[in-house]
């Protein structure tokens, strides 16, 4: 039996066989399709066929991947996700691996070009955007990409012996920085620092114990949890899956750029602004970059120049600042009265008109 889906853009085919009541999924026309007929099966378990088991059938290798089984991953991945979207039943996913092992990382026999690390970003990005929960079933070695497969899934299910690590510092290897930020964002910085810097390895005991791992258990128990799970409002649930996702923000890898403030008494000037305006704003800075170094400056050149302002009262109420309370001075007043004119005499009081000005009025013929 065949089905076919037309997903965004991209043709998903799907081929199961028969065998043993399991259904092996391969892309026709591949490259390994035979090979990815007995890799990957799939199967629909729980009460009406709500939950799709993925299991990884590679015991000889211990379950390690190569472009084969990236393949038929990448194709059961996206059938379950085709089964959402038409309005079938299915609700969850589990991802496990046969032969008591969840998987031994990449084969490293088939990852020396970039078509397999291509590939496994294409798996890791599927499961963690699929649109239903998906849980990673995890016995045995789950080293490497098979840490990656399962940092990529929702929830994680391990037994107590199983085991966690990505040896990359002892290939040589490098790993993306979406899977550093992940792992340390789910298993804390601590034990990420330690698998990526000393290439430790944790047991599932201790990757429940600081929260990689939810629950202790085997594939039987992760496919009960998966069954109570799909009982659940599948539409909160993928909501709620977007919400987390966007939470996640990768660090930048280089130090944030600084931006240069503007010097002291240079006003920012918009690159909008006619040149007129642009130099009054200059000279209004310049002004009050002189008006604030005047105030700034020794008490006794402060006191000089309050002194100077009092031989004219009103030029120094005019143009001299307000005195601070700490100056000692008293604030200079206008005398009453009017000024007294320098070229006359000394005798005029102010009241009335001078003595010399009406002798020289008298003395006019």
């Amino acid at each position: 039996m065949a089905e076919n889906a037309f997903r965004r853009g991209h043709h998903i085919a799907e081929n199961r066989w028969s065998e043993g009541g399991r259904r092996v999924v391969g892309l026709p026309g591949g490259r390994g399709a035979a090979h990815a007929r007995r890799m990957i099966h799939v199967e629909d378990r729980g009460a009406q066929e709500r939950v799709r088991l993925v299991t990884i059938d590679r015991p000889e290798r211990r379950n390690a991947l190569d472009h084969d089984a990236l393949e038929g991953l990448l194709a059961a991945i996206d059938g379950a996700i085709a089964r959402v979207a038409d309005g079938h039943a299915t609700r969850v996913l589990v991802l496990a691996g046969a032969g008591g092992h969840f998987c031994a990382g990449a084969d490293l026999t088939g990852v020396e070009d970039t078509a397999f690390v291509s590939l496994l970003n294409q798996v890791l990005t599927k499961l963690r955007a699929a649109p239903l929960p998906t849980i990673a079933a995890c016995e045995g070695a789950a080293l490497g990409a098979g840490t990656q497969l399962a940092t990529a899934c929702d929830l994680r299910i391990a037994a107590p012996d199983a085991t966690f690590g990505i040896p990359a510092a002892k290939l040589g290897l490098m790993v993306d920085q979406w899977t550093v930020h992940r792992l340390a964002a789910l298993a804390g910085d601590g034990p990420a620092r330690g698998m990526f810097l000393a290439a430790q390895t944790y047991s599932g005991a201790d990757a429940c114990g600081f929260g990689f791992v939810q629950r202790l258990g085997g594939v039987d128990d992760g496919l009960a949890w998966a069954d109570s799970i799909a009982t659940l409002a599948p539409l909160t649930i993928a909501g709620l899956k977007i919400g987390l996702n966007e939470t996640e923000s990768i660090p930048p890898t280089s130090p944030p750029t600084r931006t240069r403030s503007p010097a002291p008494g240079r006003a920012r000037i918009s690159k909008r602004a006619s040149p007129r305006s642009a130099s009054a704003a200059r000279r209004r800075s310049a002004a009050s970059s002189r008006h604030d170094l005047a105030r700034t400056t020794s008490p006794a050149r402060s006191r000089r120049h309050d002194l100077a302002g009092t031989t004219s009262p009103a030029r120094s109420c005019l143009n001299h600042p307000k005195p601070s309370p700490s100056h000692r001075h008293p604030i200079p007043r206008p005398r009453r009265g009017r000024r007294r004119p320098h070229h006359l005499g000394r005798s005029w009081d102010g009241e009335g008109p001078p003595a010399a000005a009406v002798r020289c009025l008298r003395s006019r013929p």
